[in-house]
């Protein structure tokens, strides 16, 4: 009988705000990504209408903790105590790219482009074909390593900067109120996926596939 009351325990604490939580961070999400959609945005309003996107967890975080009259942050365990960890963070996404370009060129069809042609042709959505032309002109007249050094400079900029603004409206839902309500790691993936989907479908993260990009993305 213990098992079995530990069990109906958990759950009763799992269902407490998690659909309020959900519906919030879908309905929000979901409708940006409706109105880039049905009003076919130009690139840079695009661009901002993702980053408001990422903010759907955290008001659902929110939302639901005001439903269960909790406090926010510091039941979400959001505190700023510098550590090692941060460093870690930081650096390892960079390092982790480098790994997934090198196995990547272990599959069929798959060569490098030292000419940047990949990266011009991630970009080219978001310029005019006057602004790519020059893009272009730029990044030929660059050394490979001397643009390598500077993109890398850029991500990490960004990367604690406006990046780590926006991001943390995903990680207060995912890592912070899912967390704390104990979710399976498995049902927070399918979710945090399938949350992606109507920007993916558009084009977003694999631009190529939209469609199987969508089952890339959750598994």
């Amino acid at each position: 009988e213990q098992p079995t009351a530990i069990i109906v325990v958990m759950v009763n604490e799992m269902s407490k705000g998690i659909p309020v939580y959900f519906a919030v961070a879908c309905a929000f999400s979901w409708l940006l990504g409706l109105i880039a959609f049905v009003v076919d945005a130009p690139p840079l309003a695009r661009t901002g209408l993702y980053a408001l996107y990422m903010l759907g967890p955290a008001l659902g975080a929110i939302a639901a903790q005001r439903v269960r009259g909790e406090p926010v942050l510091s039941t979400l365990g959001v505190r700023l105590e510098p550590n090692r960890w941060y460093l870690v963070a930081w650096l390892a996404p960079p390092v982790y790219a480098f790994v997934a370009g090198a196995v990547s060129l272990a599959f069929p069809g798959v060569t490098p482009a030292f000419d940047f042609s990949g990266f011009l042709e991630r970009i080219a959505s978001g310029l005019t074909p006057e602004q790519l032309e020059q893009a272009t002109t730029k990044l030929h007249a660059m050394p490979p390593l001397a643009l390598v050094a500077l993109l890398l400079v850029q991500a990490l900029v960004a990367g604690i900067s406006i990046n780590a603004l926006f991001a943390f409206g995903e990680e207060l839902g995912w890592r912070g109120f899912l967390f704390v309500r104990r979710v399976p790691p498995i049902v927070v993936g399918i979710a945090w996926g399938l949350w992606h989907a109507p920007i993916i479908l558009q084009g977003h993260n694999y631009p190529q596939h939209p469609v199987v990009g969508v089952l890339w993305m959750t598994m």
